[in-house]
């Protein structure tokens, strides 16, 4: 029994590969590669610029990003993917957003950062300001959208930050 497995790498990009033996064999019948990260097309790019500086409003930019994941969600599953994610699309390499968007948490401006290999890290930085909580978080509306595209042996996944990378930040 010969598997394959096709990763989309970027919008017009793939990465194939057949499984070894070992893979194959793995008898979990939830086993199945996914995407954890994804390159942010151009069209999504352009509106995050677009929306900070304030030339589209935070729907359209909403309604961009949702487009880009129903896209991203129908490559995997044409690639034949058992698992499909949003690749972290949305929230890219921004965790001070994604931890300021839980209850009890505040995005602030901090006094310049250390730095890292040569860069002056964010400014920004979370605080908080009473009991952490998900029940706003708007990555649950993000995970509705993705999940949307699921279908019976297609399972929606969300990638989200490690807590720890929240306890570092608040511990600087």
């Amino acid at each position: 029994m010969c598997k394959h497995l096709t990763i989309c790498k970027g919008e017009n990009e793939t990465m194939s590969r057949d499984l070894t033996e070992e893979e194959v064999g793995i008898p979990d019948i939830n086993f199945a590669y996914g995407v954890n990260a994804y390159v942010v097309p151009p069209r999504v790019q352009s509106a995050r610029r677009g929306f900070f500086e304030s030339s589209i409003s935070k729907l359209d930019l909403i309604a961009t990003e949702d487009s880009a994941v129903i896209e991203l969600a129908r490559k995997q599953k044409e690639a034949g993917l058992g698992v499909i994610c949003d690749g972290t699309l949305r929230w890219g390499n921004n965790p001070i957003a994604f931890f300021a968007g839980f209850d009890g948490v505040h995005e602030l401006i901090a006094p310049p950062g250390p730095y890292f290999s040569g860069d002056l890290l964010s400014a920004k930085s979370v605080a908080l300001d009473g009991p952490i909580g998900g029940s706003s978080h708007p990555v649950i509306t993000d995970f509705r959208i993705l999940n949307t595209q699921a279908n019976p042996g297609v399972v929606a996944k969300q990638v989200l930050f490690a807590p720890s990378l929240m306890l570092a930040e608040l511990m600087l």
